[in-house]
């Protein structure tokens, strides 16, 4: 009955531990972005595990794709257009969206 016990307490605390070890070093591979300016591009796939920080967007489209653990910080999107786009831990930190266009994004405007 012990033996039982102890290794009950063991399968509960060892998956949580490996949950924690894979994210952070998920976390340690992260993409930082910095003062990046994309102009006229089709974003068509998953972006994942990235940081974009003071970015400009001018004139991109994102259609079809999945945002993945990404977070855009004071980053600047001038005439995009956001189509069939889905987000999981995603978030927009202190951004600016003019004259963009959100269509089956789950959102009438990102979180800012």
């Amino acid at each position: 009955s012990f033996c039982c016990c102890r290794f009950y307490g063991l399968s509960v605390w060892f998956p949580d531990v490996i949950k924690h070890l894979q994210a952070d070093e998920y976390a340690s591979r992260v993409k930082i972005h910095h003062n990046e300016r994309i102009e006229d591009f089709t974003f068509n796939f998953t972006l994942e595990n990235q940081i974009h920080r003071n970015g400009v967007f001018l004139n991109d489209r994102f259609i079809g794709m999945k945002f993945k653990a990404v977070t855009f910080i004071d980053s600047s999107f001038f005439n995009c257009y956001f189509e069939d786009v889905s987000s999981v831990g995603s978030s927009f930190k202190n951004c600016t969206f003019l004259d963009s266009f959100f269509y089956n994004t789950g959102e009438s405007a990102p979180y800012t």
